[in-house]
């Protein structure tokens, strides 16, 4: 949102009375309160920008982190505003399955696929596609997972077995399990 920049003293000026204009107290008193307007706006612009969680940085994201009750941990600020994202929507969701979903999109951007097993009650099963080996899965195996209290999640990253190296002299597909304690 652009702060737009007033000339406070100006628009005071244009709106007081004829009788009162050309007189040096009043335009000194009201060029005075114009700068003091001017200030007022500029703080309030910086509010906006510099405490947004989108565009704080440093000491401004810890007190956003401050405000969810989230330490920073020794996070750098990117990685920190994710889990500051994250810990907001956590503290606001239902815990539907867009909210699951949703959680998971925050820190992995390829698809995922959400599915269910009668072997497996209260489990939400997500699956990945077909990944090549060299996907870094930490950001997806390591993501804090929204859940309802007594459901598990597991999530099940597939790696594409011709993309593996040879292991013993034979390839076999992998897939890694995570489970979220219910």
């Amino acid at each position: 949102m652009p702060i737009e920049v007033t000339d406070y003293a100006r628009k005071l000026l244009d709106d007081l009375p004829q009788q009162f204009l050309e007189k040096p107290r009043i335009e000194a008193l009201l060029h005075a309160l114009g700068r003091q307007l001017q200030q007022v706006q500029d703080f309030y612009g910086q509010l906006m920008t510099l405490r947004s969680l989108a565009q704080a940085e440093g000491v401004q994201l810890d007190g956003v982190g401050d405000i969810v009750q989230l330490p920073r941990g020794g996070l750098d600020d990117a990685a920190y505003r994710d889990y500051l994202y994250y810990k907001i929507f956590k503290n606001t969701n239902t815990t539907t399955y867009y909210d699951i979903m949703r959680s998971l999109r925050m820190f992995w951007e390829l698809p995922l696929y959400y599915s269910e097993d009668p072997a497996y009650p209260a489990t939400i099963l997500i699956d990945t596609a077909s990944l090549p080996a060299e996907v870094d899965l930490d950001r997806l195996m390591t993501a804090p997972v929204i859940k309802a209290a007594g459901v598990g999640v597991h999530i099940n990253p597939m790696i594409d077995a011709g993309a593996l190296n040879a292991y013993d002299g034979f390839v076999t597909e992998m897939a890694y399990i995570y489970q979220v304690e219910g």
